[in-house]
């Protein structure tokens, strides 16, 4: 029976097999790696590999060296006594692995499915999926890798996993949690002074709690940040709801 083999690309890259850690040797080697495991069970082209792990300037014999990798790495794979392996098939390499033992891929599926939750209204089955997505986009993703590929990569994931996170403020905005969401969101804002969904969900999650005041100074803080950084005003949206503070507007107040 073979080990169950589970693969990490966020915080670091990493196997384990039947909780034993591969080892996966140079950096390049783990790059090579990090492509198949962006796409599981596809067979990616030799000369995508090159260009991904090499930037377009490859060593010399550089199809040798690609082939040594993928042997060290069937080794290491198969030291933990997993049966995925990585095979050659019509000039490209191919990872045999269920995506679900991909840390990246588990929390793409876990987040698709707190999103149709939620839009069915199952805000708490739904919170549930996004907090499980996030606990596994921890860190920074792919880390130690430099390459074009993996800079671009990291952008994408790490894109994937703002907006879950925005999805799940959404989500525990509705279900009135906000005694826990507002030092979350305090706290991003303060990191990301422009994101005028941030400032946005602070803002209606202080008025909430009957915070006037503070969610007031907030917009104030993000307009001064938004004029010094771009020399805008906030945007339409952040204005109408400043208006709506200031007005009490009941269409604020949560609704059951």
């Amino acid at each position: 029976m073979s080990a169950t083999i589970e693969f990490q690309l966020w915080g670091s890259i990493a196997v384990r097999a039947g909780g034993k850690l591969a080892e996966l040797g140079a950096t390049r080697q783990s790059c090579v790696l990090a492509v198949l495991l962006m796409s599981p069970g596809q067979t990616i082209d030799v000369e995508r590999l090159v260009q991904a792990v090499w930037d377009g300037a490859p060593p010399a014999r550089v199809h040798n060296v690609l082939a040594t990798y993928a042997s060290r790495l069937r080794r290491a794979l198969a030291s933990g006594g997993s049966s995925v392996g990585i095979r050659f098939i019509s000039r490209g390499y191919r990872l045999e692995c269920p995506s679900e033992n991909v840390d990246v891929h588990r929390a793409r599926v876990l987040a698709k499915q707190a999103r149709k939750l939620a839009a069915a209204g199952g805000d708490e089955a739904a919170e549930t999926h996004y907090a499980q997505a996030l606990g596994l986009c921890t860190g920074v993703p792919l880390p130690g890798l430099r390459c074009e590929w993996a800079e671009r990569t990291r952008r994408l994931l790490e894109s994937e996993r703002h907006s879950a996170l925005m999805d799940r403020i959404d989500v525990e905005l509705r279900l009135g949690r906000y005694e826990t969401l507002v030092p979350q969101l305090s706290s991003l804002v303060h990191e990301y002074p422009a994101d005028a969904r941030l400032v946005e969900s602070l803002m209606v999650a202080l008025h909430r709690l009957g915070r006037r005041q503070e969610a007031l100074a907030v917009y104030r803080d993000a307009r001064r940040a938004s004029i010094d950084t771009l020399g805008l005003e906030p945007g339409a949206r952040l204005q109408r709801l400043e208006r709506a503070i200031l007005n009490d507007d009941p269409a604020l107040e949560a609704r059951p």
